[in-house]
């Protein structure tokens, strides 16, 4: 543990990222002033947390995340935090909506330069807000194994996700959107279930518990199967005319697709393209938080 200020994140203890608290020292670091309390991330244990930082994260980070015994988070934020051990520990990475610089989800562990040098407020700390930290109902126990590079996909494909979900196209336009957004995966060599796991987590973010996921399956299914017998489908150039196209750009790239797009645009039928410039000069541009 590493003693924090009461309602702060950092401490202001000098070499804390050295310091090893045993039983006899607890009474010297805690006393029955207010504290908060840190862990260590990136040690040899691999500790780390996935942090989402925002409400689309929240809402499709259970379609990616490995469970594991450990969550924690706030009443304005219930589950925010999700602790594993990660094998090997690994560097931080940050995942931010490049439209308006908002934090979508973090994993944290080591720094940028491989070593121990960041920490995560636990329960029972209080946040800056005045809200207590709190575990997840039956979610204080040990935080499950993961192999890091399984960890770094489904971070991944959170941040990606998420992005999508904050600068999806406006009601009207979506249905055509999706079409177009199963069309890239399938074309990418996505299996049927990851594309389903992808798509639900956008329908997830956009709707709640209203999400419509038999539609969501139906528009992969029906994409996947087109492609399958050689029939045109929409893709890129498509979901390109109805969303910010940085936004676009920033979620194939963290989930590491390409889309080759001269290729792909022989490939679009000319009605989808058609639909999609109708749609973006009526009225229904570019939509983003």
């Amino acid at each position: 543990p590493v003693p924090v200020p009461c309602r702060r994140k950092g401490t202001t203890l000098a070499g804390w990222q050295d310091l090893r608290i045993g039983w006899a020292d607890v009474a010297h670091y805690f006393n029955s002033s207010p504290q908060n309390i840190g862990v260590l991330l990136g040690d040899d244990r691999g500790s780390a947390v996935v942090d989402l930082d925002c409400p689309e994260a929240l809402a499709v980070a259970p379609e990616f995340l490995p469970d594991t015994g450990l969550k924690f988070g706030r009443e304005s934020k219930p589950a925010s935090h999700w602790f594993y051990f990660c094998d090997p520990p690994i560097r931080s990475r940050k995942f931010a909506d490049p439209v308006d610089k908002h934090m979508i989800v973090e994993l944290r562990c080591q720094t940028a330069k491989g070593e121990i040098g960041l920490q995560t407020i636990v329960p029972p700390s209080v946040h800056e807000g005045g809200e207590q930290i709190r575990f997840e109902p039956g979610c204080d126990s040990r935080p499950a194994n993961v192999h890091a590079d399984g960890l770094v996909k489904a971070v991944c494909r959170i941040g990606a996700a998420a992005l999508l979900a904050r600068n999806w196209p406006k009601e009207g336009s979506r249905h055509i959107a999706f079409l177009a957004l199963a069309g890239i995966l399938c074309r990418a060599g996505w299996s049927l279930e990851d594309s389903r796991a992808f798509h639900r987590g956008i329908y997830r973010a956009l709707w709640g518990q209203a999400a419509d996921l038999e539609a969501c399956l139906n528009e992969v299914d029906s994409t996947s199967e087109k492609l399958a017998e050689g029939a045109q489908t929409t893709g890129h150039p498509t979901l390109a005319g109805l969303m910010n196209p940085a936004a676009l750009k920033t979620a194939l790239r963290w989930v590491g697709i390409t889309p080759r797009i001269s290729s792909q645009a022989k490939e679009e039928t000319d009605d989808g393209i058609a639909v999609a410039r109708e749609l973006k000069y009526a009225g229904q541009p570019y939509a983003s938080h």
